[in-house]
């Protein structure tokens, strides 16, 4: 849920717009959920269980923090200007 969240406030962070953020969160959690169901075999948690997924989400979640971290802290009139 971390790396869902992250992805959701990256998104809104970039378009400047919450509703994009919430269709990116709820989006990455539709494909993780079927995605973890497909590979589970009807599974429900097997995608938020697996250990092998634990690396990827991490990473996931670093990126768009540091992502959300560099947008947020370039001032708003130098934005304007690129």
């Amino acid at each position: 849920m971390v790396a869902i969240s992250a992805v959701a406030l990256a998104a809104a962070t970039v378009a400047r717009s919450a509703n994009v953020g919430v269709a990116a969160g709820l989006a990455a959690w539709c494909i993780t959920v079927l995605g973890g169901q497909a590979a589970g075999h009807g599974q429900p948690g097997s995608a938020v269980t697996g250990g092998a997924l634990l690396l990827p989400y991490l990473a996931v979640a670093a990126l768009c923090i540091g992502l959300v971290l560099v947008r947020t802290s370039t001032p708003r009139e130098q934005l304007r200007d690129e």
